[in-house]
């Protein structure tokens, strides 16, 4: 059930304070939605990623050929809005904001890692919410100042 209020607040967010609207089904980082019903869930992220090939290509690969830096030459008034728990053990604030300040630097002033106290479910604890909030509504309203000029 706290899952289900979870996500009515966050899109009672987006849509009301933020008026982004958007009827689009999510389809998740891989494409195609969630996992079937009748399939095991578990941790979608872990089962469906493939890690190694994942740091392979990481190491391997040329920054200008990274998913990030194609999208954001392909528009460079793109700006990036990272949000992790300051103990979050799925998404590391301390790796997002190490990678945030070591991009190519066309890219890194597009780029903001944030921290908010707790961990991986920061939208849960009502003050690192109302803090979250207040960054956001100042990004969204430097991002369209910038796209002004």
């Amino acid at each position: 059930m706290k899952d289900i209020i979870d996500n009515v607040w966050v899109i009672r967010y987006l849509r009301h304070e933020l008026k982004y609207q958007c009827d689009l089904f999510y389809q998740g980082p891989f494409g195609g939605g969630y996992p079937p019903p009748e399939k095991p869930r578990g941790d979608w992220m872990s089962v469906k990623w493939d890690w190694r090939r994942d740091r392979q290509e990481t190491a391997q690969t040329d920054p200008k050929d990274r998913p990030l830096y194609r999208a954001m030459m392909a528009n460079p008034s793109l700006k990036v809005f990272m949000a992790s728990g300051t103990f979050d053990l799925v998404c590391s604030y301390a790796g997002n904001a190490y990678l945030a300040k070591h991009l190519e630097p066309e890219i890194e002033q597009n780029v903001t890692a944030q921290a908010y106290a707790g961990g991986h479910a920061i939208y849960t604890d009502e003050a690192a919410q109302l803090e979250m909030k207040r960054d956001i509504r100042l990004f969204f309203q430097q991002a369209l100042e910038s796209a002004k000029q």
